[in-house]
């Protein structure tokens, strides 16, 4: 269990944190939703890069992208840092398939407009 001030780990059945003094809330009206501290670092979870590929690049692998990341997130707030770093790997790669489809769609779309429009040239 840990302090929900200063997140120092307590011992079972202690009713004040040793580090800061406050009230262990071991009792009833504990607070089962208290954000467990960790220094454990699961990397990025790309959800900055899935916004960004879902506004430039390709929307469907960008909205699983942001989908993957959140979940991510909530998996390393809960503790699950297993879980958290699968969902951050799906994430990474759904932006990579979001940039690559993105870039090929671009490429062709402007080699498409270059060649109708290089034909078209004689005609005025």
């Amino acid at each position: 269990m840990y302090c929900e001030r200063c997140g120092a780990p307590l011992d079972d059945g202690v009713n004040f944190c040793p580090n800061c003094g406050a009230p262990s809330g071991d009792g009833p009206g504990a607070n089962p939703y208290a954000v467990v501290p960790h220094n454990k670092d699961v990397g990025s979870d790309y959800l900055v890069l899935n916004i960004l590929a879902t506004i430039f690049c390709c929307r469907i692998f960008g909205i699983i992208g942001i989908v993957c990341a959140i979940l991510s997130r909530g998996a390393s707030r809960r503790g699950d840092w297993a879980d958290a770093a699968s969902k951050a790997e799906t994430a990474r790669l759904m932006f990579w398939i979001a940039f690559g489809t993105g870039l090929v769609m671009n490429i062709a779309y402007f080699g498409f407009a270059l060649f109708v429009g290089a034909g078209e040239a004689g005609y005025y």
